[in-house]
């Protein structure tokens, strides 16, 4: 069964098996959304078209609205916080009270400066605030928190809420906790970057400073007296160009984690092609070291695939 409509687009006849269809097609029903108005501009009293959902607009453009709104009648306020006289359309509901935003903000202020003085009441030093945060106490978290404002204060043995619990951190490593390898992790880049800063300060006592090089025209840091005498002998030796202390990173495995790897120094020679890369490292410590022996052979892959060759100097190399 067949139902008769007109449509409300186009006006036409049409037969449809649904009930309440409105439109004939589906063109029609797009063309019933493109609607649009035709208004009149309460300045210049020419007509302007513009959208459905902007038709109670009353100006043709902004310079039309500013015209009207220039023209509206304006009456004189005092204002109540600087008490001088300033102009206000009439034909507003809510009329303004204070002139500027300034006099609004001073007024809620009563009159007080935008900033005040106070002394905190655990260190009893004065400190600044904004105004609105007049009511309070301390000049900082730390006070806050500190002493007998601590909510803990006194609480000791089974009556700290600590009492029989372990740390989260107990019985766990890098290999069964992803924090603690994280934490980890990022300490490894926080020593590796010293190192290279020469910020780092050995734990064993090695002997580290820095050294001049008039070849270099800078300083060199060195992390033990086997590097300082490196760096002497490369000074004084005619065939090299230039060397650099902790010249680069490399990433090596061991016991199932990932570290950083820096050798010592990176040299240029005049008579060879390819720059060396040098670690140093005494005798008995290649011997019994396995991590030692982890970086040597993540040098030698490092320097296969980067055309460097990789040496390690002992105190045969040395001469000590």
């Amino acid at each position: 069964m067949k139902f008769n409509y007109i449509c409300k687009q186009c006006d036409k006849q049409f037969t449809h098996r649904k009930k309440d269809k409105k439109y004939c097609s589906m063109q029609c029903y797009k063309d019933s959304k493109k609607r649009f108005v035709i208004n009149t501009c309460k300045t210049c009293n020419e007509e302007f078209t513009v959208a459905y959902r902007f038709r109670n607009q009353k100006f043709c453009n902004q310079k039309c609205m500013g015209k009207s709104y220039a023209s509206v009648e304006k009456n004189t306020t005092v204002c109540k916080q600087c008490k001088c006289d300033f102009e206000q359309p009439k034909n507003k509901i809510y009329q303004k009270v204070y002139c500027t935003l300034a006099c609004s903000t001073r007024a809620k202020r009563k009159g007080n400066e935008a900033t005040t003085i106070l002394v905190c009441e655990n260190c009893n030093k004065e400190f600044e605030v904004a105004y609105i945060k007049r009511n309070r106490k301390f000049c900082s978290k730390s006070c806050a928190n500190s002493g007998e404002n601590n909510a803990q204060y006194g609480m000791k043995g089974e009556l700290s809420p600590c009492y029989g619990r372990a740390p989260w951190i107990k019985g766990k490593t890098k290999f069964t906790d992803k924090r603690v390898a994280k934490m980890a992790q990022k300490m490894s880049d926080i020593v590796s970057q010293k190192i290279i800063d020469g910020e780092f300060n050995h734990p064993n006592g090695f002997k580290t400073g820095w050294f001049y090089s008039d070849k270099m025209n800078e300083r060199l840091y060195h992390r033990s007296s086997y590097e300082l005498i490196a760096f002497k002998m490369l000074e004084s030796d005619e065939n090299v160009i230039s060397y650099n202390d902790s010249p680069l990173r490399i990433p090596y495995e061991y016991n199932g984690a990932w570290h950083m790897y820096i050798p010592d120094i990176l040299i240029e020679y005049n008579d060879r092609d390819n720059k060396v890369l040098v670690e140093i490292k005494p005798e008995n410590v290649l011997k019994r070291d396995s991590k030692v022996k982890a970086k040597i052979q993540a040098g030698n892959e490092y320097c296969k695939n980067n055309n460097l060759v990789y040496e390690v100097w002992t105190e045969k190399e040395l001469k000590l």
